[in-house]
């Protein structure tokens, strides 16, 4: 006959805390892992959209270039490492207290928008880019541009505003009706910044503050999405 050996209570609660050590330990191991697989992949998708940035900024350098256009105002934004920034040569400049665009300004759209459509809306492109926004600014000096309107920077983010809602109206009236102007209206939007984002190193009643900066901004997938949604909740 075999006798059963009876543990004592001290032995089973040994063995259960030994169990419930080891599990801790594997859950451990598995959020370690995890979390390194994450970072790669956040790394990896941070590496795709810069590489996707780079080749929109050589598409358009090129484009422009072949079109006998000035790509000098081609460039990197200074202030957003996966976008790219069309800088409006001097003949788009505003006058002072204008909001209309030159008509040397129009003839640049007619031939400018086409090549930045034709590229944003391309097949290669088309689901990379998220929007194409059209900002307006200003220079520090004051005007009334309405009657109703007071001299002040509340002026002038009205006068940057219309800056930038009139050259998205040239713009889209450069293309033809079809699905690529559809495409490109879809991601095309006016901001007016006013007097606030002023040129490092140029005086701040330069006219050459009196620009009009297209900015084309990549999209950003959903591994992206989910780090700055993480990043929100850990901030609150």
């Amino acid at each position: 006959m075999h006798r059963k050996i009876a543990r004592s209570p001290v032995e089973g609660s040994s063995h259960s805390s030994h169990l419930a050590a080891s599990f801790t330990d594997l859950m451990a191991s598995l959020m370690v892992v995890f979390i390194l697989l994450f970072v790669a992949t956040l790394s990896n998708a941070a590496k795709k959209r810069q590489t996707v940035t780079e080749q929109l900024l050589g598409a358009l350098r090129s484009a422009l270039s072949a079109g006998g256009m000035d790509a000098g105002g081609v460039k990197k934004d200074d202030r957003d490492p996966y976008a790219v920034v069309i800088v409006m040569p001097e003949a788009l400049l505003f006058g002072h207290a204008e909001w209309s665009v030159t008509q040397k300004g129009q003839d640049y759209l007619k031939q400018m928008i086409p090549i930045l459509s034709g590229i944003v809306c391309s097949a290669n492109l088309k689901r990379q880019v998220a929007s194409v926004v059209v900002e307006g600014h200003t220079d520090t000096t004051w005007s009334v541009i309405t009657g109703d309107s007071e001299a002040g920077p509340d002026g002038n983010l009205e006068l940057s505003q219309k800056r930038s809602m009139d050259v998205v109206r040239r713009s889209l009236s450069s293309l033809p009706l079809g699905p690529e102007r559809d495409c490109f209206r879809g991601l095309l939007s006016a901001s007016g910044r006013g007097q606030e984002e002023l040129l490092d190193g140029v005086p701040p009643d330069s006219v050459l503050q009196r620009r009009v900066v297209f900015k084309i901004r990549t999209q950003q997938d959903s591994v992206g999405d989910l780090a700055q949604g993480l990043a929100s909740v850990k901030s609150k």
